[in-house]
């Protein structure tokens, strides 16, 4: 698993091929962080050709054995697919990874709770859900926190607290996006919750 990681970082001259056939050979040995990256690989096309149904069979694998990002990844796919039994599953697989604490998980049940999504909808319920996912700067579940706070759901309108919401979130960011990317992406939120202000 370790030599898999080594060829799997940030630089482009990394070796994904070489990832994948070293997180393989864990994954066979039932290693759950091995099957989780093998899932990642298989979902993004790195190193082998994309496929979501072998991302999903990995997820799966690693999340039977209790890995909670898995868990929470599964959960996330299950969300953004078009058939409504999986989308009931989300809620449950969210929940168990954060109790595993991954506060993705955490965020995904806010969520289920936020649309109705194999639960009844409960905007109060989601709101604590994402408090809990924002405590460990959870950046989707800041920039929710700050989007509800632009629209005034369940609090004042705020849109100079949103914006630091936001600014915690892109923090947590930033070896994602690079500085200048970061100042550009916070402008472009900057502006939509300028906009929700004054609707």
């Amino acid at each position: 698993y370790n030599l898999g990681c080594s060829y799997d970082g940030e630089d482009p001259d990394d070796d994904r091929e070489k990832a994948v056939y070293w997180y393989k050979m864990s994954a066979d040995r039932n290693h759950p962080p091995a099957m989780y990256n093998l899932g990642i690989c298989f979902r993004k096309g790195e190193g082998v050709p994309q496929c979501a149904e072998e991302a999903v069979y990995w997820y799966r694998r690693a999340a039977r054995l209790g890995h909670p990002y898995s868990k929470a990844r599964l959960a996330r796919l299950y969300l953004n697919g078009d058939d409504d039994e999986d989308r009931k599953l989300a809620l449950p697989l969210a929940k168990e990874a954060s109790e595993g604490g991954e506060p993705f998980g955490s965020y995904l049940v806010g969520c289920c709770l936020e649309c109705g999504i194999g639960t009844e909808k409960n905007l109060t319920e989601a709101k604590e859900w994402y408090e809990k996912a924002a405590k460990k700067n959870q950046e989707d579940a800041l920039y929710r926190l700050a989007l509800w706070k632009a629209r005034g759901i369940l609090t004042e309108k705020d849109p100079e607290h949103a914006l630091k919401l936001c600014e915690t979130a892109l923090k947590h960011l930033e070896k994602a996006y690079g500085n200048d990317k970061l100042q550009e992406k916070l402008k472009e939120l900057e502006k939509e919750i300028r906009e929700e202000f004054r609707k």
